[in-house]
């Protein structure tokens, strides 16, 4: 960690602050003060594309929801250099959902939930010891179709433990979190924790910006806005996504259909995704134990796959597993696909107003809860990052009551309806992408 030496406080115009809005000379406010991380951003445990969307600007409520207490106490004070003096009062979204940050810190909502977990792992544990015992000690064909389906349901529901893990709400503490996910997610799903966070931190602070959020670009696979046509600089991804001939021709027209298969075999993409990170990023927190931990989770599959009786029920054991629990695919894109595209520097508005814009919620059961693994409460998730997954549902009453007393546009629908919503947003821009032309958006956009 790189800290600032210890300064005299000034007083700096918000006017100013907006100055040093770069990388290599970046300041954020928090609250009322204004600090130098220019020398942190590289250092930055969450990742530094996160901090690059801030720089220059206001953050106040992306640090304090995305943080724990220690890092606004003890570890933001270190490069504080000044005052903010036009600092605005907050809106009144922002008054009444600090004070809300707040009655959950009263109510627990932000506390480890050790008993819930510990229970909840010993039963993924048995799960996943069934899936191979199943292998192991059968050689009916049979059998190890159930052990697939076994595994499947194991990966639904460890991707859910380890988004818990990445947002610090397992064991309520940064570096027992990121232990848990290098098991969780290295060794027994096979995604890198790494390029989970490194992704995920900057769909949770501009989630459905156009060009900041990695979550919505997919193309040339999907597209779910004619916004992405004329191609789109994506600020994560640090390159154009481009509408090119695979995307005008082969998915997007047809990616209403083809959003299901897709989802279904995303999970080798993710494999994938994880070890190019771990290679090509300029900078990867525990590198070694990173890769260490998708070497053990290669291995083991390498050694359970070898169990099997021929090749072809090799590739049915991958199929069924990775098929099935492609439904998390489908949960992770059904709160966010058929939300409006923001644009625009402020991201669709305060942190708040933005995340009750570009997110929604999935009505459930209270007995459904296990399935959806917490993301059927994208909305009050994205307004409260950190808190623990089985205080979601009662925090739901308190964020729906906030949001019509505000008018924002929270939104609630069944599952069949979300995929619906989805499946028609996919179909709307498929639609125009058959009708979409470079030469007829350029003579559009002709000056003089």
């Amino acid at each position: 960690m790189v800290a600032k030496t210890q300064r005299k406080l000034k007083s700096f115009s918000i006017a100013e602050v907006e100055q040093h809005n770069k990388v290599d000379d970046g300041w954020i406010m928090v609250y009322d003060k204004v600090y130098d991380v220019t020398g942190y951003i590289n250092h930055h445990p969450g990742g530094k594309t996160i901090i690059e969307r801030f720089v220059g600007r206001d953050a106040t409520d992306e640090v304090r929801n995305m943080h724990a207490d220690h890092v606004l106490e003890k570890v933001l004070p270190r490069f504080c250099i000044g005052t903010v003096s036009d600092k605005p009062e907050p809106n009144p979204v922002q008054k009444d959902f600090r004070k809300l940050y707040e009655s959950f810190v009263e109510r627990g909502y932000f506390k480890e939930a050790k008993e819930w977990y510990i229970t909840y792992q010993v039963l993924m544990a048995i799960l996943f010891v069934t899936s191979i015992g199943l292998v192991v000690l059968s050689k009916r064909d049979s059998m190890h179709i159930v052990s697939a389906l076994c595994m499947a349901v194991f990966w639904h529901q460890m991707a859910f433990l380890g988004h818990d893990a990445g947002h610090m709400s397992v064991h309520v503490d940064r570096k027992k979190d990121f232990n848990f996910g290098l098991v969780i997610a290295n060794f027994l799903t096979g995604i890198s924790v790494g390029w989970w966070k490194a992704t995920h931190n900057v769909h949770h602070a501009v989630p459905n910006s156009l060009h900041d959020d990695p979550d919505i670009a997919h193309l040339p696979v999907f597209a779910i806005s004619d916004k992405m046509f004329p191609g789109v600089y994506n600020t994560y991804h640090k390159r154009v996504m481009d509408f090119d001939w695979l995307a005008r021709n082969v998915f997007v027209p047809y990616q209403h259909y083809l959003y299901y298969p897709i989802m279904g075999l995303a999970r080798f993409n993710l494999y994938l995704q994880g070890i190019i990170r771990i290679f090509k990023a300029d900078k990867v927190e525990r590198k070694s134990e990173e890769i260490l931990g998708l070497i053990g989770f290669f291995t083991w599959m390498y050694l359970l796959l070898d169990q099997l009786n021929s090749t072809g029920m090799v590739i049915a054991w991958l199929l069924i597993s990775h098929v099935v629990s492609g439904l998390l695919e489908v949960q992770i894109t059904l709160s966010h696909f058929s939300r409006p595209v923001l644009e625009g520097k402020d991201y669709g508005g305060d942190f708040y107003t933005r995340n009750v814009i570009a997110s929604l919620d999935v009505e459930c059961s209270p007995w459904l809860d296990w399935l959806h693994g917490g993301l059927q409460f994208q909305t009050v998730h994205h307004l409260f990052p950190r808190l623990v997954r089985r205080n979601l549902r009662q925090a739901r009453i308190d964020v729906m009551e906030m949001c019509k007393k505000h008018d924002l546009p929270y939104r609630a629908v069944s599952f069949y309806q979300a995929n619906v919503e989805v499946i028609e947003t996919l179909r709307h821009a498929a639609e125009k992408s058959q009708t979409w032309s470079p030469l007829i958006f350029e003579a559009f956009c002709a000056q003089g």
